[in-house]
């Protein structure tokens, strides 16, 4: 990632402060450049929490280094490891800004970032500023969202609304590309239900903040560095449609809700969408391994048999996902192995 260099303008203070949520679990290979990203930005008025999920490695060392160097603005508080849902978690009950923002430890913030969020915050007053990223390996090339960029009111609100339930890729979901009020972050709902899980947690978060949240704001700036391949981004897991499923069954408990609250009529439509992919893509490792009685179960369980059969879900996804489906329903095991073949020569290329 490049480096921010040394940063010699103080940006104007905005009136807004900043808490930046930082849960560390065994980076020590990356954290030192993470942590200097936050702390050589130009604006004064934020403080960041160190949140040690149990590292065995040198990151809860290198945690208490940037604490004794920074003791005005950083907090660490150690724990045992409990995962990355539960560490931010931890880290937003400490958080004492206006404004909360995650930073990943693997990741990295771009240089004038939380002045020009506190700017826009300070500007907008939306309880969400959402902004753009870019990937480490390809930093020039920003990657898109697919919701514009404007400040949403809350009568637009039913759109954000939709373009969350209806990502089947996830695009939305990410906690670290938006600074979100303090009080939309949900410190009194109790996540401990959800200890151990491993993927969806950013959905499972986005929730809380988007049913607290009232107005929005899409700043077209790319501010965060990313890093894929290093920790967050794996290859598949088996665990990762049972851990979907659980976020999405908590989601159609909002979805419903709001489809009544707001007028939406596509929410659960978009969250079967969420799931047939999922189930698709679990459907692809289980042919890989030539499990063939879990092919069976997972088309007999009665939440995917449901979403298979809920109109205009499957007009969501990707054709190859389409084609994973359509081969499951006929059992037609072999196809989908075929594409699973096909998928792992392309990725090794």
């Amino acid at each position: 990632m490049p480096s921010n260099g040394t940063t010699t303008t103080v940006a104007p203070s905005s009136g807004v402060t900043i808490t930046v949520c930082v849960p560390v679990y065994n980076v020590e290979r990356y954290l030192c450049e993470c942590l200097d990203s936050i702390f050589s930005q130009n604006y004064a008025d934020f403080d960041v929490v160190l949140v040690d999920d149990g590292s065995t490695d040198s990151s809860g060392a290198i945690c208490d280094e940037y604490a004794a160097r920074y003791p005005q603005q950083a907090l660490v508080f150690h724990k045992d490891n409990e995962g990355l849902l539960l560490a931010r978690r931890d880290g937003f009950a400490l958080a004492a800004g206006d404004y909360v923002m995650c930073v990943d430890s693997d990741d990295a913030l771009v240089p004038g970032a939380l002045a020009l969020v506190a700017a826009t915050a300070a500007k907008t007053r939306a309880d969400v500023v959402r902004f753009g990223f870019t990937r480490e390996e390809s930093e020039a090339v920003p990657v898109e969202s697919s919701i514009p960029f404007k400040l949403y009111s809350a009568e637009e609100k039913p759109s954000i609304l939709s373009a969350l339930c209806r990502s089947t890729s996830g695009s939305e979901n990410p906690m670290w590309f938006k600074a979100i009020r303090r009080s939309c972050v949900g410190v009194d709902v109790d996540f401990s239900k959800f200890k151990g899980l491993t993927f969806a947690e950013d959905f499972l978060q986005t929730l809380t903040v988007y049913d607290r949240a009232q107005t929005f704001c899409f700043i077209n700036a790319s501010l965060y560095y990313y890093r894929p391949g290093s920790g967050i981004t794996r290859a598949y897991d088996p665990h990762f449609y049972c851990d979907v499923c659980r976020c999405l069954d908590e989601g159609e408990g909002y979805a419903r809700r709001w489809e009544r609250e707001y007028g939406c009529n596509d929410l659960m439509v978009g969250l079967a969408a969420c799931r047939l992919d999922s189930g698709a893509q679990y459907a692809e490792w289980m042919a890989s391994q030539g499990d063939t009685v879990g092919l069976d179960d997972l088309l007999a369980s009665r939440d995917f048999a449901r979403c298979l059969t809920t109109s205009g879900a499957g007009k969501l996804l990707r054709f190859d996902r389409r084609l994973v489906l359509w081969a499951l329903r006929w059992r037609a095991y072999p196809i989908i192995a075929s594409i699973a073949m096909a998928r792992a020569a392309k990725a090794r290329r």
